[in-house]
């Protein structure tokens, strides 16, 4: 699927790319789109500051549109640059150039059995950066506390480790790990992260309690960092 720097998300299949379906949402250009881990929805986010939510309907084989930010609700006060789920299909990640990363969930309060989604924790702030690439580690770093591992990327080339857990009521949801810069980083905006996926044992590349992550950039670079789990519940 392509975007094509349109106003909409378009659906191309077989060798000869014949559209299958065209998903009308936002008023300005796709910046990025992402499906959820378990097939069921594809998120897309905008250049008109807000967020949609498409939902796969099985007997239609088609896709349709099930929430989507507004003003009111959608936080972000400048382009969307990025988004991505959590590896469960829980959550969803949106950054914009207003240094703003929020991570939405379903509403528990939604009523008249209508689904709403709504960010979960407060959102992590850097106003000096522009959030351009954002992806979640493919497993929980702490099971007991609900804890998500995600990297984010901004537009002065670095990429920042981050630890988020909703389970967290006292305090901040948010907790810093380390900033890759400098030899560690990019020099010009990161374009796209992402996480190996989990491994069997039985594959001659895995390596325990190791979350391996790639990154592109504007600097025309290619990076591969190993994260050890062992550290990151410290």
């Amino acid at each position: 699927m392509v975007s094509f720097g349109s106003k909409s998300n378009i659906f191309r299949a077989g060798f000869y790319y014949n559209m299958v379906q065209k998903l009308e949402s936002h008023n300005l250009t796709v910046t990025q789109l992402a499906f959820s881990p378990d097939s069921k929805n594809l998120l897309s986010v905008s250049r008109d500051r807000t967020w949609s939510l498409f939902e796969y309907d099985i007997n239609t084989n088609l896709f349709i549109i099930k929430s989507k930010s507004d003003k009111h609700t959608g936080i972000h006060t400048r382009i969307i640059w990025c988004c991505a789920w959590t590896h469960d299909s829980m959550y969803f990640a949106t950054g914009s150039r207003d240094g703003k990363l929020v991570i939405w969930g379903q509403n528990d309060q939604s009523v008249d059995s209508k689904i709403t989604y709504c960010a979960k924790t407060n959102p992590l702030i850097v106003s000096e950066k522009s959030f351009t690439a954002v992806a979640f580690a493919p497993t929980l770093i702490n099971e007991c506390k609900k804890t998500y591992f995600l990297a984010v990327g901004a537009d002065c080339g670095s990429i920042s480790l981050y630890k988020w857990s909703l389970e967290e009521k006292s305090v901040t949801p948010w907790l810093k790990i380390a900033d890759l810069i400098n030899e560690f980083g990019h020099h010009l905006t990161v374009k796209r992260i992402k996480f190996q996926p989990l491994l069997c044992k039985t594959d001659s590349r895995y390596r325990e309690d190791v979350l391996q992550m790639a990154s592109c950039g504007a600097d025309m670079m290619i990076f591969l960092n190993s994260c050890h789990n062992i550290d990151l519940n410290l």
